[in-house]
Parts: structure tokens; sequence; C-alpha cells
């Protein structure tokens, strides 16, 4: 694996756009994973990067196809089925500033750490993560005696989300703990 390593890039720079998938033919091709919508919006983007044992390494897209609806991708410094089968679910990354938030959005990755409580101040617990289960996402919250899963749909169970002072409120009754 030939790839060369920024100076000026932390991992606090970064954002998740995809993940290597299952590898495809022998000279180090896979299939992409994009967390893009529409998935093809990876390719928008001018800088890659993988984190690899805490060292982020850039890479260029070398090649691309599509087959049966699945983008196959070559990237540099990649040339057997070997190297890219260690790699194989690595995420693949880019540069925060390729996508700014507008104002009263931000990324997924802000929420995780906040502390929620309901809207009667009533601490629920901590957000742990946030899955996708098709319909909408759903934000996995921890507290010392349970895990609760909450719809990530503002309005009806996001009422407030303040990344500033660290906590968003959720319509939820302590009750449903």
């Amino acid at each position: 694996m030939r790839m060369k390593s920024p100076n000026d890039i932390s991992s606090s720079d970064l954002i998740a756009i995809g993940s290597i998938g299952k590898s495809h033919g022998l000279k180090g091709s896979f299939f992409l994973n994009s967390y893009c919508d529409p998935e093809d919006n990876f390719f928008n983007y001018k800088r890659f990067f993988l984190i690899q044992e805490k060292k982020i390494l850039e890479f260029n897209i070398k090649s691309k196809h599509i087959k049966s609806s699945k983008n196959i991708v070559n990237i540099s410094g990649i040339e057997t089925v070997e190297e890219i089968k260690k790699l194989t679910n690595s995420e693949i990354y880019t540069l925060n500033e390729y996508l700014k938030p507008e104002d009263g959005e931000y990324y997924w990755k802000d929420l995780i750490q906040l502390e929620v409580y309901n809207e009667n101040n009533e601490f629920i617990g901590i957000v742990d993560e946030i899955r996708n289960y098709g319909a909408n996402d759903t934000l996995v919250i921890k507290n010392k005696t349970s895990q609760l899963l909450i719809p990530y749909v503002k309005d009806i169970f996001i009422k407030k989300v303040d990344l500033v002072k660290g906590f968003l409120i959720v319509d939820w009754d302590k009750d449903e703990l």
C-alpha cells in the first residue's frame, strides 16, 4: 500500500462519506458503500482519505465502473486483492469543508455524546450512536440502566438541538424509559 499522509489534516477535519466493501477482481478493486444520497454524489468530492492505525492517508480514485448497479472502484496505492482485503470495511472520508451545514443543520457526528432531556427537563441519557432502520434515522440513547431508541423526526420527537450547550430536547415521556 502506497499512499501519502498529509501533515495539515487531522481527523476532526474529516467526515465519512463511504466505506470499502467487498473486493472485486485481482487488481485491488472494491465495491463502494457510498453514504451519499444519491450514491454517485460520492464522486463529486476532490479529496479522499482513509484512517489506518491512527494515521490519515490520502488517495485518488484511479477508476470506477458500474456492475449490477453497484460502483466498483480502484484507488491509488492499492494494486492487489490482498491489499484491498486488508482495508475492507474501512471508512472513506473527505474534508468537512466540502459539506458545510447550513444554519440549523449539523453533522450526525456532532450529536454523539449530547445530553438528552425531555420537555420537562428530565435527564433521559446520552446520544451514543445513530442508526438508520430505513424509515428514518434513530438516536440510540444510553443511560445508567437502559438503552432507548428515539426516531430522529424533527418537530415531532426532536424539539431542540443545542450544539453549543451540548444537549437536545425530545418529546419523550420519562415513563417510557
